[in-house]
């Protein structure tokens, strides 16, 4: 059989680059055959042929494959598990009814999930696959809302999302702009979101993208596309040390008589160290509310 006219769908190497699965539309009907190849072997997996698939998604060993299949409209409806050292049929593991919605199977960049993406035009909503303990249990990051959507990244122990829901139902989404939060993998809610970078009316943001040290955000200033680069220990514990009168940075320090103190942070909010100058009134005993002094400290916040 000759595959040369027909057409090249979705294609995903293993961690391991020992398989590839790839799709092919064989009929010009777009409605796209699953293919299994052993780059070992330079073979291919004839007996597991699947039609109508969509997405495709490898685990991390490369032990399980997950697939979106489409019904009669086209429409990617459900999430199927092929194991690959079993000879048992696929397993089903997420169905959708609703005509609205499109399911797409992805994973995070650094192989930790799986993610299932259920998507209208108008909300979303996350599903996480950990097939290290459980290669069929769904967790859910947020309950879809009308009119909200997010996207999911994984990086250390922490969810990194992207989306125009405010905090609160009551009030209005973003629209198309986004503002990033983050969550522990352990509490999967939105209540538990943690915001990491606000929403602003004229820097808009419309993509992310994470690497092992570093998180990127696409971003629209005036119109024009600008790249932000985040070091992603900054996000990370604040280590508070001080300026000593040599002018040197030394250790933590508690400052004494902590009573009417003004803070004010100084430096771009980018920069792995900042400088928050404290306006500390010492005051004197009550009875002698007429002597006073201002004194200025210095403090050094290390990301």
């Amino acid at each position: 059989m000759s595959l040369l006219p027909s057409t090249l769908g979705v294609f995903k190497l293993s961690r391991d680059y020992k398989l590839l699965a790839y799709t092919i539309d064989l009929g010009g009907n777009e409605m796209f055959t699953l293919f299994i190849k052993d780059l070992e072997t330079d073979s291919l997996l004839l007996e597991h042929k699947t039609d109508g698939v969509v997405s495709v998604e490898w685990s991390d060993t490369g032990e399980y494959l997950y697939y979106t299949c489409s019904d009669v409209a086209h429409r990617p409806h459900r999430v199927l598990l092929w194991n690959l050292r079993s000879k048992d049929d696929d397993i089903a593991i997420y169905h959708d009814d609703n005509p609205k919605n499109f399911v797409d199977v992805t994973r995070t960049k650094n192989w930790q999930y799986v993610l299932i993406n259920v998507n209208s035009k108008t909300s979303s909503e996350v599903f996480l696959v950990y097939p290290k303990t459980s290669a069929t249990t769904l967790r859910k990051v947020a309950d879809r809302v009308d009119g909200i959507q997010y996207f999911v990244e994984h990086h250390e122990e922490h969810l990194y999302i992207l989306t125009n829901f405010l905090g609160d139902k009551k009030l209005a989404s973003l629209g198309n702009n986004y503002r990033l939060v983050r969550c522990k993998t352990d509490s999967l809610t939105s209540k538990a979101w943690e915001e990491v970078v606000p929403v602003e009316s004229e820097n808009w943001i419309e993509d992310m993208d994470i690497f092992a040290k570093h998180l990127i955000l696409y971003r629209r200033q005036n119109g024009l596309p600008i790249v932000h680069d985040f070091n992603l220990d900054m996000f990370g514990n604040i280590k508070i040390g001080h300026v000593t009168k040599s002018g040197e940075i030394a250790g933590p320090r508690t400052l004494e008589h902590m009573v009417d103190v003004y803070l004010h942070l100084e430096g771009d909010r980018l920069l792995s160290q900042r400088l928050l100058r404290s306006l500390k009134n010492r005051f004197a005993s009550t009875k002698e509310y007429r002597s006073a002094c201002l004194r200025w400290s210095t403090t050094v916040y290390e990301r």
